[in-house]
């Protein structure tokens, strides 16, 4: 349950953030479609090269997660 809170939180972040746009259909089971905004398409190749990098970093490397 935790997990899941933690997750909308971080979802209500980057929608408040202006970079996802959620849209929540009225019907059973309720559906939500979570999708990148025009400044989180600006943003996804920096966030694609920070991935890059880390992982780079972190090979042979102990993470803080180890």
């Amino acid at each position: 349950m935790f997990e899941k809170t933690a997750k909308l939180k971080e979802v209500k972040e980057l929608e408040d953030d202006g970079l996802i746009q959620r849209e929540i259909f009225d019907k059973l089971p309720i559906n939500v479609e979570n999708r990148l905004t025009d400044l989180g398409e600006q943003l996804l190749p920096v966030l694609v090269l920070f991935k890059t990098e880390i992982k780079e970093l972190s090979v042979g490397h102990l993470t803080p997660f180890e």
